[in-house]
């Protein structure tokens, strides 16, 4: 088992996560408006449970806050308007 603190994983990092199955918890810092929702999620913690690769790449997440499977835009976690290049 292997643990770190990354303080931003790439979208390649996040998909060698899910494709070797293991989901990871993902802390959002100011996070933004899940595709589709209502209200951004702020300060929250949730599993990353897959991704999908497409024009706008996006990642699955579970929280607790209800049963659903919601979408997040990649990098759409943290308040900091910065991504990798």
């Amino acid at each position: 088992m292997d643990s770190r603190d990354d303080a931003w994983m790439t979208f390649d990092e996040v998909k060698s996560e899910v494709d070797a199955q293991r989901p990871f918890v993902l802390s959002l810092w100011g996070g933004g408006m899940p595709i589709g929702g209502d209200r951004p999620y702020g300060d929250h913690s949730v599993a990353c449970v897959g991704y999908h690769d497409y024009t706008e790449d996006w990642v699955p997440i579970h929280d607790t806050w209800d049963t659903q499977i919601h979408n997040v835009v990649y990098g759409n976690w943290c308040g900091v308007p910065w991504r990798p290049g």
